[in-house]
């Protein structure tokens, strides 16, 4: 989870539904399109145990709903996190967490 600078947002999230002890599955925004998934996100300073925590609690949410990654902002946290897996948990090695990532270059889907 973020330092005590963004704990509010974290606050703000659904309640996340208990798997275990361990891992919590979030909700999951189905349309990414609302104003506040436009928002600019709060940067990551420190990566300690609390975000540890939440990119597994984020993994677990993912694979719940059959994904290959997830953003933070997708489960209502207005943070700079995403988790990628695309070989479903069947891979540990496999997962990727990102951390402030940045887009470097974009191109343009032709329709």
């Amino acid at each position: 989870m973020p330092s005590k600078s963004t704990s509010s947002e974290v606050t703000q999230a659904a309640a996340p539904e208990t798997v275990s002890a361990a891992r919590k599955i979030y909700p999951i925004a189905s349309n990414m399109a609302t104003p506040s998934s436009r928002k600019p996100t709060t940067p990551i300073k420190k990566f300690d145990a609390e975000l540890e925590q939440l990119s597994e609690d984020m993994f677990a949410s993912m694979y719940a709903a059959q994904g290959v990654g997830l953003a933070a902002p997708q489960i209502g946290l207005n943070l700079r996190l995403a988790v990628v897996d695309v070989t479903g948990g069947k891979n540990p090695e496999a997962k990727i967490v990102l951390a402030n990532p940045e887009i470097s270059s974009r191109r343009r889907r032709k329709a």
